[in-house]
């Protein structure tokens, strides 16, 4: 069994402590997308045929591990003087509000690409592994993705479109890139689909974007800690 670390934004890690998100997708870059195009992929067998006509599983390339392998999570943290924590604990811009509420100082939030594994409070075992193209994502694997519809005031206001409003509540609003569905997503539209892909595309803004289609890893995964 082998750990590798994984980095996840504050919204998908209040997902994954909900229990709503048991799915994450990595774009397949360098040489594991040289495996990909010099072969060709069944991704339903999970194999590959190389150009020379051997055929290798998708597990040997997968950089993640493969099922019963674990990944610890990075996300945004700081070291902060707390009146409920011993000093020097680590707090989590994913737990929002609760931050003023417990600690006397909150210093600069540091980013996860720098979190040291004795920080990290989640754990990840690997159920399962496959490739597909972006867009073969189902509403089934959006919706295992973490996507949820919203609700303002107590009513339905239909699944979250992170481009226009973001997650409304005490975290804060997105960005306003665009007012209505159709605006990008059309051939979605409101639904778990289209979330996802909005999604996807505020935190990939300049690469490896939705309407590019990107060749990605899809792992499936259970919280044990």
């Amino acid at each position: 069994m082998k750990e590798t670390a994984i980095t996840f934004n504050s919204e998908m890690v209040r997902a994954i402590q909900e229990g709503r998100k048991t799915q994450t997708r990595i774009v397949i870059t360098g040489k594991y997308l040289a495996f990909l195009l010099n072969g060709e992929w069944d991704t339903s067998e999970k194999y590959y045929q190389d150009k020379y006509g051997d055929s290798h599983s998708l597990l040997e390339i997968c950089p993640f591990g493969k099922p019963g392998d674990r990944l610890w999570c990075k996300e945004t943290w700081c070291i902060c003087d707390a009146r409920l924590h011993q000093a020097n604990e680590p707090c989590y811009k994913a737990d929002g509000q609760s931050n003023q509420e417990i600690c006397t100082t909150i210093r600069k939030w540091k980013s996860p690409v720098i979190m040291p594994r004795e920080y990290s409070r989640i754990t990840l075992e690997i159920v399962d592994v496959w490739v597909e193209k972006l867009n073969s994502i189902s509403k089934h694997d959006a919706i295992e993705e973490g996507m949820r519809r919203s609700h303002v005031l107590g009513q339905d206001g239909g699944w979250n479109n992170y481009l226009w409003h973001g997650y409304h509540g005490q975290y804060g609003m997105g960005n306003k890139q665009s007012d209505e569905w159709d605006y990008q997503y059309s051939t979605y539209g409101n639904n778990s689909i289209g979330s996802f892909s909005s999604l996807w595309n505020l935190t990939h803004k300049k690469e490896y974007r939705w309407e590019q289609n990107p060749w990605v890893f899809a792992i499936k995964f259970k919280q044990i800690i």
